[in-house]
């Protein structure tokens, strides 16, 4: 059962997807927080540019951003990049085949899949390398310099990377050390 809290007094909603009971909202900020849209394709790119704050996609793509901005978008684009960091890169393909395989799954079907049962069955076709193809799992640091600057090339304001899988301080470690160095280097020759 979903619960809700709604300021001013309870609600009750029984819909298609979800039911809510007796929802209450008793504190809200002061400001709503914005609302990025993603989008992958010309109609979600276009809503994005029509309602929301700002837009998100998971690939460095100019035109993506490009047909944001031409549609009146004026929030901060974000990507997303996912990595898989380990012992090897061979480890980090199979840590991203085990930790992420849905990243593998062409078009909507990820977003149409009604069950966890019909998951499973799409992502035992995929492979290592179909996986490697959406998450990073080079291990080495200037790969992910380097992914990071088409993301800035491609026009994006901010990046989301994500490590998949429990190794938080091996990702945390790399980064710190030796990508976001290059990035406050460049920041400072520019200022």
């Amino acid at each position: 059962m979903m619960r809700l809290l709604w300021r001013g007094g309870s609600q009750s909603h029984a819909g298609t997807h979800y039911t809510v009971e007796q929802a209450t909202v008793f504190t809200l900020p002061d400001e709503p927080p914005p609302i990025i849209v993603s989008g992958f394709g010309k109609h979600s790119i276009d809503l994005a540019a029509r309602i929301g704050d700002g837009y998100m996609n998971t690939k460095p793509d100019a035109e993506a951003v490009g047909r944001y901005r031409e549609g009146g978008g004026e929030g901060l684009c974000y990507g997303k990049m996912d990595v898989a960091l380990a012992d090897t890169e061979a480890g980090a393909r199979t840590l991203a085949l085990e930790t992420w395989p849905t990243s593998a799954l062409g078009g909507e079907l990820g977003q149409v899949l009604p069950l966890p049962a019909h998951f499973e069955a799409a992502t035992a076709l995929v492979g290592e390398d179909d996986v490697a193809e959406s998450i990073l799992c080079d291990q080495d640091p200037q790969a992910h310099i380097d992914r990071l600057r088409e993301y800035g090339e491609a026009g994006y304001d901010r990046v989301v990377v994500q490590q998949v899988g429990a190794d938080q301080d091996r990702f945390l470690d790399m980064y710190a050390e030796s990508v976001l160095p290059s990035f406050a280097a460049a920041g400072a020759a520019r200022a």
